[in-house]
């Protein structure tokens, strides 16, 4: 404003309003003849600097809300009491008016009043400028004001140490101007949003600072107005993310480690709530562990789990994780397609997100178990084969005494029968000769005496059948050399008839009494690179189970079953088949005969390890496959498949390293 008392050529601004008592005639014409463009609360200018209000009894607390709005809005405001006592206009200087008058008031009083309200009001703002820039400069967050044609109108210290120039260099410079041009087109087009839309603003972007280093910075932002609501600029604050981003990506990095590591020793891992008992969450290798998806195992309890100790007992619920370590525990696992998984589980508990849990840490151990049957198997074959070998050893070498002299007393009984036949031929023809009837008398006598008929019909017999259970014994020997002396841990050319056989011979005893074994093996076959230990062991199992199957159903009955093994050549895979007339597999037991630890058999008859060891052999070992048609009551028939395999390279052959 200039002068107050004459024009005022900058169009000054000022609002009249009244509280109890209405405007006083001629009053905004007054202010219009001093230069001023007048406007109501309903209708303002649009620049207003100040505000007159006439004031009555009755209308004090009408007029303290018009000036505290004022006050807000930065406008110096002239106060005229229209009548009232002392108490009331005292009651109106408490209001802080920049000017208190009495109705009426001529033009220069009011010119005076206005200029010095104006005045007052510059210092008002002055100061809360000062104090605005104070706390800009104070603040660690760039701040920033621009006019609405982008250029920076006002910067504090923090946002130009982070541009590399001062406050005033910045000053009327466009963000194009200092960022690069895609930086520079990219917050031009989000100016015009803001600008166009209102409201706040918050968006991220990556920026070089005054050193050439990226800096992720996010923006909040708003638009200012002036009194009439026309957008004249944005003010901006922006937050430095790039340690934060930097901390959050090294912690996705680490986890992104523990993950892998996790998944690698494949580790389960159980997050649970120690009060509740319920399941927070899972990883993937948990899922895969229960055979449950993670949303069937988050949410439930950990009891639904079904945990059992090995013996196969239910553990109770997991409120003892809480009370007692757990560390390497051995465990089992049901999982609902009914496989039972041998686990080893520790639990530790450790903070999340501030809250104490407990972690359990689940591996499954399925393979080393049946590494440590297999190996407990082996050994016991071993010392079955040391033992075995010991005691054909011994029986070998009477067997061969007695097989060699039964053979020479056969050959022997031949010529003496022969020279008794001789011999009595001749007493007969001198006794006759002589006409000595008693001679022939004592001939008879000795020879019904000696019941030589029947020694020389019956003695050929006993001979030829000692022959032959020698002969027996022999094989049963040899068959027990062959089984107790599988072979080193290469693979090596097997005849897998000759495994056969020797394996049924040696397995007599367990079939004899209820089968009937009948081979149909394939002569024309060629050897099979095998490992011939591991898979005698899968011979006799099978042939084993197959036994036990068909002396159940026979049993109590006179009855026989059969069993058949049939082998052939099925493409490049040896094929060897096990039909029994046996019990059957039950439907429900189908999916688990290859698990460890299952079997239907009573107490100390099975222990559920043969076929899981089988078809370890069978699969892992060998890379073949083993699979079974059963029909119960009717009987099973198993199948496998080997590759024939090659032999080993030889040393020193073409293309590799000597």
């Amino acid at each position: 404003m200039r002068g107050m008392n004459g024009g005022n050529d900058d169009g000054a601004g000022v609002l009249l309003a009244a509280a109890g008592t209405r405007v006083p005639d001629g009053l905004a014409g007054e202010l219009a003849a001093l230069g001023h463009v007048v406007g109501s609360l309903e209708a303002p200018p649009a620049r207003p600097v100040a505000g007159v209000l006439a004031a009555a009894p009755g209308g004090l607390e009408a007029a303290e809300g018009i000036l505290r709005d004022w006050r807000l809005r930065g406008l110096a405001a002239v106060c005229l009491a229209d009548g009232g006592d002392a108490a009331f206009l005292s009651a109106l200087a408490d209001l802080k008016p920049a000017a208190l008058l009495p109705l009426p008031v001529s033009r220069p009083v009011l010119a005076v009043a206005l200029a010095g309200a104006a005045s007052q009001c510059g210092e008002d703002v002055g100061e809360r400028l000062a104090v605005l820039k104070s706390l800009m400069d104070a603040a660690v967050n760039p701040i920033y004001v621009q006019d609405a044609a982008g250029h920076y109108i006002g910067v504090n210290r923090a946002f130009a140490a982070f541009l590399g120039v001062t406050i005033e260099s910045a000053q009327g410079l466009t963000a194009g101007a200092i960022f690069s041009d895609e930086i520079g087109d990219y917050l031009a087009e989000r100016d015009r949003e803001i600008l166009a839309q209102g409201g706040v603003q918050q968006f991220e972007v990556a920026l070089e600072d005054a050193w050439g280093r990226e800096r992720h910075l996010v923006f909040h932002r708003a638009r200012f107005e002036d009194a009439a609501g026309v957008p004249q600029g944005i003010v901006g604050v922006a937050t430095d993310v790039t340690d934060s981003k930097r901390v959050e990506k090294d912690l996705r990095d680490e986890q992104e480690v523990l993950r892998r590591i996790l998944a690698g020793i494949r580790a389960g891992i159980f997050i649970i709530d120690p009060r509740t008992q319920v399941v927070e969450d899972v990883n993937p290798m948990a899922e895969e562990l229960c055979g449950r998806a993670r949303e069937e195992l988050v949410g439930r309890r950990c009891g639904d789990i079904a945990w059992s100790d090995p013996e196969g007992r239910p553990l109770p619920t997991c409120s003892v994780l809480a009370e007692r370590n757990i560390l390497n525990e051995e465990m089992r696992l049901a999982r609902p397609d009914g496989r039972i998984l041998p686990v080893i589980k520790t639990v530790v508990t450790a903070k999340r997100r501030g809250e104490l849990r407990l972690f359990e840490i689940v591996f499954d151990v399925s393979e080393r178990k049946a590494l440590e049957r297999q190996l407990a198997v082996a050994q016991k074959l071993e010392s079955i084969g040391e033992l075995a070998a010991g005691i054909a050893h011994e029986i070998n070498t009477p067997t061969q005494y007695i097989g060699d002299n039964l053979h020479f007393l056969s050959t022997a009984f031949d010529g003496v029968s022969q020279a008794l036949a001789k011999v009595e031929a001749v007493a007969r023809r001198l006794a006759e000769g002589a006409g000595d009837a008693a001679a022939l008398a004592a001939v008879e006598a000795a020879r019904a005496e000696a019941d030589v008929d029947f020694l020389l019909d019956e003695a050929p017999h006993a001979l030829e059948q000692s022959v032959e259970g020698v002969a027996r014994v022999t094989a049963i020997v040899s068959a027990m050399k062959k089984f107790s002396h599988p072979g080193g841990e290469e693979k090596t050319a097997v005849d897998l008839n000759a495994a056969v056989e020797n394996t049924v011979t040696v397995a007599k005893n367990e079939w004899k009494y209820t089968s009937d074994v009948i081979l149909e093996l394939d002569r024309t076959l060629p050897p099979v690179y095998c490992h011939p230990g591991d898979f005698n062991q899968v011979i006799l199992n099978i042939l084993v189970n197959a036994a036990h199957a068909v002396a159940a159903k026979v049993k109590g009955t006179t009855d026989k079953g059969r069993i058949v093994i049939r082998t052939e050549a099925d493409g490049d895979a040896f094929k060897l088949s096990v039909a029994d007339t046996g019990t059957g597999i039950p439907a429900e037991h189908r999916r688990k005969i290859f698990d460890p630890f299952f079997t239907t058999k009573e107490v100390g008859k099975g222990t559920g390890q043969g076929l899981a060891i089988t078809h370890n052999i069978v699969v892992t070992k060998h890379g073949g496959s083993i699979d079974f048609e059963s029909e119960p009551g009717k009987g099973t028939t198993f199948t496998v498949r080997v590759p024939f395999g090659a032999p080993p390279p030889a040393p020193g052959a073409p293309g590799e390293l000597s």
